[in-house]
């Protein structure tokens, strides 16, 4: 009898043990994110690491139909642990790591990932292409002059990683991360 009490409270155990994990890791399912030390431009034009981006701060947006900036609150960050992640490299020597559903903004194209059919499920996503190998992606410089820069090599990365997001913003649906165009989720 004390046997099966042990055996129960044993199972309870590693069952709570087991649901903690999962949350931990895909607690924010419907999420992409970027790996930590991305850099994030701010409203004010500097650029501040993406775990250190807090709710109330101001980030610069870029509108895909104008192709002006502006400076727009942040009212939602997360932070996650996700896996099968993808580092994208640029021909001007640039990388941005992210999910491998996470929306970034293409040339002519509009919104691209990798995994188009994920992004998609988030309505404001709702015509997503699949990026690709010389997929063309928008870049923003320091000057907030919008340029084009193509992907050279594709890196597909395993393993988890801790991983941020901005999810909302007060007026916009994207933000400039480590120079380029993406979208909020």
């Amino acid at each position: 009898m004390k046997k099966k009490k042990n055996l129960r409270l044993l199972f309870n155990i590693l069952l709570i043990i087991v649901l903690v994990l999962l949350q931990l890791f895909d607690s924010k399912e419907q999420t992409s994110c970027l790996v930590a030390g991305t850099k994030i431009r701010m409203g004010d034009n500097t650029e501040k690491n993406i775990e250190d981006i807090k709710v109330g701060d101001y980030v610069l947006t870029l509108n895909p139909r104008t192709k002006r900036t502006r400076r727009t609150k942040v009212l939602k960050v997360i932070d996650s642990y996700k896996s099968a992640m993808v580092s994208y490299v640029f021909k001007n020597g640039r990388t941005v790591t992210a999910t491998q559903d996470h929306p970034f903004l293409l040339n002519i194209i509009g919104w691209g990932s990798m995994m188009p059919e994920k992004t998609a499920k988030k309505e404001i996503y709702n015509q997503v292409k699949p990026i690709q190998l010389n997929s063309v992606f928008i870049h923003l410089n320091k000057r907030k002059e919008v340029l084009n820069d193509q992907i050279q090599r594709i890196n597909h990365l395993g393993g988890s990683r801790r991983v941020y997001s901005i999810s909302k913003l007060s007026s916009a649906n994207s933000y400039i991360a480590n120079g380029y165009v993406v979208g909020v989720y």
